[in-house]
C-alpha cells in the first residue's frame, strides 16, 4: 500500500536524510560523554519525515502547514545538535557539509510547499484581514 504523504518529494528527502542521520549516529554511538545527544540526533531526525507524514492526514490545510513548520522545528533542532557534534569534533566538517547540504534543500522544499498552500486559488483575491 502506498500512502499520500509517500508521493511528497520533501518526504522521500526527508527520509533520506534521517536513514544518513541515523547512520551516522549509529558510527558515533560509543562516543564517551554524548550518547544523550546521538540518541536524541537519531530520533529528532526522525520526526523530520514524520511530522511531514503526520500532518498529510489532515483534511485542513493550516494543520498541514503546521505539521510542516514542526518538521521544519525537528530539522533545526538535528542541525543544532550536528553543529555540537562538530564543534566537539566527533562529525567531520566535511560530514556536517553534507548535511548542512541536504538540510538547506529540505527547508526550501518545506517552505515553498508551505507557500503553496496558502497560495490563492487561480482567479480568486487573497484574502486580507
Amino acid at each position: 500500500m502506498t500512502y499520500v504523504y509517500e508521493k511528497l518529494d520533501v518526504w522521500q528527502k526527508a527520509m533520506h536524510f534521517s536513514g544518513k542521520i541515523l547512520d551516522t549516529a549509529s558510527a558515533c554511538a560509543n562516543t564517551d560523554g554524548y550518547q544523550q545527544v546521538i540518541q536524541n540526533l537519531g530520533a529528532k531526525s526522525a520526526q523530520i519525515a514524520g511530522a511531514i507524514a503526520a500532518g498529510k492526514s489532515y483534511r485542513a490545510k493550516h494543520d498541514f502547514a503546521e505539521h510542516l513548520y514542526q518538521s521544519r522545528g525537528a530539522l533545526y533542532e538535528t542541525m543544532t545538535m550536528l553543529e555540537l557534534l562538530k564543534q566537539k569534533q566527533i562529525l567531520s566538517e566535511e560530514k556536517f557539509v553534507e548535511f548542512d547540504a541536504s538540510a538547506n534543500q529540505i527547508v526550501a522544499m518545506l517552505t515553498n510547499l508551505v507557500k503553496s498552500i496558502y497560495k490563492p486559488q487561480n482567479n480568486q483575491a487573497p484574502i486580507e484581514n
